[in-house]
């Protein structure tokens, strides 16, 4: 059923599942989109994961527009750190695990610069996007990166291992989920993380290195 779907496959606790209103419709998982003040604006539709792979669509309703900070309430009061990821899916398994997190509901590209000043009681931001063999994730943090270093604001990049021979990504879920790997030692990646400083520096996320060699980590 969904909520053995929801629990095993995307790692979500029954309090996760509470907490965000993760529904069903009949032919989609939904997943609802509030605002700072509590309210619901939008909705992300998945599709039966128990059907052929199909497109994802957003329900928009009208006059609101489709992209929007998800998860965004956490930006209300004093964070020590907020960690920006790509997707919904990531954001809620870090919630889970104790992260203050948001996502924009646009994909990678689709961090607004106009979103940049809700940070303002994060002490420390970081992004974690995917690491893409095609680059989609890779270009959607720097460009994300570029919006906070125009109003002066620090980011720092948490570098994910690499995809391995046959991924085409590795995402904070894959991490977690498909690596099996604990908080412990994500938070070793969040530790490790570097400041992006501009177009004279490239982060070492970019570099698709071998970071189980880098760091002595064992990945299996």
């Amino acid at each position: 059923g969904l909520l053995e779907y929801l629990h095993t496959k995307k790692g979500y606790s029954l309090e996760t599942i509470k907490k965000f209103k993760l529904g069903w419709d009949g032919r989609n998982i939904t997943i609802p989109i509030f605002n700072a003040n509590g309210e619901c604006v939008n909705f992300k539709l998945r599709r039966d994961p128990t059907l052929p792979s199909g497109s994802r669509g957003m329900f928009q309703i009208s006059g609101r527009g489709k992209r929007r900070l998800f998860n965004e309430i956490v930006l209300k009061k004093k964070q020590e750190r907020v960690l920006i990821v790509e997707g919904e899916t990531d954001c809620m398994l870090l919630d889970q695990f104790g992260y203050a997190a948001v996502t924009s509901t646009g994909g990678a590209s689709g961090f607004l610069f106009k979103w940049v000043d809700a940070f303002e009681k994060a002490e420390k931001i970081y992004l974690c996007y995917d690491i893409d063999r095609n680059g989609a994730g890779q270009q959607g943090a720097e460009k994300t990166a570029e919006m906070f270093h125009k109003k002066g604001v620090r980011v720092y990049m948490i570098r994910l291992p690499s995809p391995r021979h046959n991924e085409e990504k590795i995402d904070v879920s894959d991490f977690f989920l498909k690596r099996g790997e604990t908080k412990e030692a994500f938070t070793f990646l969040l530790r490790s993380a570097e400041e992006w400083s501009g177009k004279d520096f490239t982060p070492p996320m970019y570099e698709f290195v071998n970071i189980e060699q880098i760091f002595g980590i064992d990945y299996p």
